[in-house]
């Protein structure tokens, strides 16, 4: 069986037209693709004792995720405020788009 990356096989560097087609970049895909479809459901097989541990894992990094980045962004400020640097942190952008949605602004007097 021949490997492909397909993450950069399947990208087409023309927007407009959207990905490539399987057959494209694969010569012989239909002649693998029933090979590849009985792995993945053999991986799903082997693997579905993990779904309970994975969705926990899953919902601590959703729910920890902005708890943590906020913790670093005060540490990163009070860091600088001790050193004598002017701050602000504000948004950049909506926090439901990402936790690392606050950027520390800052500017250092002259001593």
């Amino acid at each position: 069986m021949t490997r492909v990356n397909l993450r950069v096989a399947l990208t087409s560097p023309n927007s407009e037209r959207g990905p490539f087609l399987p057959e494209e970049v694969i010569p012989n895909w239909t002649e693998i693709q029933p090979e590849i479809v009985a792995l993945a459901e053999r991986l799903h097989v082997e693997h579905a004792r993990d779904d309970k541990a994975m969705l926990a894992y899953c919902t601590l990094q959703v729910v920890l995720a902005p708890v943590l980045e906020s913790l670093i962004v005060i540490d990163r400020y009070l860091y600088l405020t001790e050193r004598g640097v002017t701050c602000h942190v504000l948004p950049v952008f909506d926090a439901a788009t990402s936790p690392r949605n606050l950027a520390i602004i800052a500017r250092k007097t002259h001593q």
